[in-house]
């Protein structure tokens, strides 16, 4: 019976494994379910700040590339 007893215990954990993905999976569609429901019951005015903020919040990736090529001198030619 060994073997079975082998079978079983990696079933076990195969099943302990899932749970938790799934678990996992649940929190962050429920999430995602209330920042949707509280993005339908903001006003235009709310929604327009909510996305100011987020444009804020992450600033543009090209924007330090930009400054360092601005910084640069060209070599003369």
């Amino acid at each position: 019976m060994g073997f079975l007893d082998q079978v079983r215990g990696w079933l076990r954990r195969e099943k302990a494994d899932v749970s938790d993905a799934l678990r996992e999976a649940e929190q962050r569609l429920d999430a995602d379910l209330s920042r949707k429901e509280r993005e339908l019951t903001e006003t235009p005015e709310e929604g327009l700040k909510r996305i100011q903020d987020e444009i804020g919040a992450n600033p543009d990736p090209l924007d330090e590339i930009r400054g360092r090529v601005g910084g640069q001198e060209r070599p003369n030619a």
